[in-house]
């Protein structure tokens, strides 16, 4: 999906550079803060020039934005899968928690680098703050919207209430990890135990007694 972000390459070789400059970009983010990213490191890791990133992008904020878009694209894909999956007949709610939970930790984890420059970089900046505010709402809306589903199944007496503070606590502990994680990952053994104390915090709050997985 292009965004707003960018100057939208018509050529495939645009596409291409364009590739390798947000590829570059992302890497680079994994081992040092956006704010000590240097736009000549950049180009430098993409193997083209300066006048060839200007030609897409504005400036290294709107680098930034593009990135998270793209994140945020990725992330509701990788949801859209998760949710077909829950449309087992098998499926119920604490099944679709695990699912959902389990998920979005290895998600936020293979993006930890770009999550982790907008969420610091986003407290000094507006419209960047603006942007990482609709991606954390979209993410919101189709969780609820899918777990909403089995709110006969939920104990607690206004379920909808509880999902809505929920699902807004286990988002902000999944981008809080990876922005106390500096620069690294989390592994699979703490994404999955991540995901498991999620999921036991999320239903006892919602009045169930047990998180079965």
């Amino acid at each position: 999906m292009m965004t707003q972000f960018i100057r939208t390459p018509n050529r495939r070789d645009g596409r291409e550079t364009l590739a390798r400059l947000t590829v570059s970009a992302r890497k680079l983010l994994e081992t040092r803060s956006f704010d000590k990213l240097k736009l000549a490191d950049v180009t430098a890791a993409s193997n083209v020039t300066v006048g060839a990133f200007y030609a897409r992008f504005k400036n290294k904020q709107f680098l930034l934005e593009h990135l998270y878009q793209e994140v945020i694209d990725d992330i509701g894909s990788q949801l859209n899968t998760l949710l077909l999956e829950a449309e087992s007949p098998q499926c119920d709610f604490q099944t679709l928690s695990w699912l959902l939970f389990s998920g979005m930790a290895r998600v936020y984890s293979q993006h930890f680098a770009v999550l982790r420059a907008v969420s610091i970089h986003a407290q000094q900046h507006v419209h960047l703050a603006k942007e990482k505010q609709k991606g954390n709402e979209v993410l919101f809306k189709r969780g609820l919207k899918a777990m909403l589903r089995y709110s006969a199944e939920i104990p607690h007496p206004e379920p909808e209430k509880a999902l809505r503070l929920g699902i807004t606590f286990v988002l902000a502990t999944l981008r809080e990890s990876y922005v106390l994680k500096e620069f690294s990952p989390l592994s699979n053994s703490e994404q999955k135990t991540l995901a498991k104390e999620l999921q036991i915090a999320f239903l006892l709050y919602l009045g169930f007694s047990t998180a079965s997985s």
